[in-house]
């Protein structure tokens, strides 16, 4: 029992990056566009975007 769950929590550790990686451009393109509920969070802003 024991067994199952180790293998089931380092599979989740071991597709979280794929998972993070297939995220990030949706987030990227919501953050550039009002649909982003936080646009603070992924986009920066630059003193010329004033």
């Amino acid at each position: 029992m024991a067994a199952a769950e180790a293998r089931r929590r380092s599979a989740v550790w071991a597709l979280l990056p794929l998972l993070l990686r297939l995220l990030h451009p949706v987030a990227l393109v919501l953050a550039n566009t009002e649909g982003w509920p936080y646009p603070a969070l992924f986009k920066a802003e630059m003193p010329w975007s004033a």
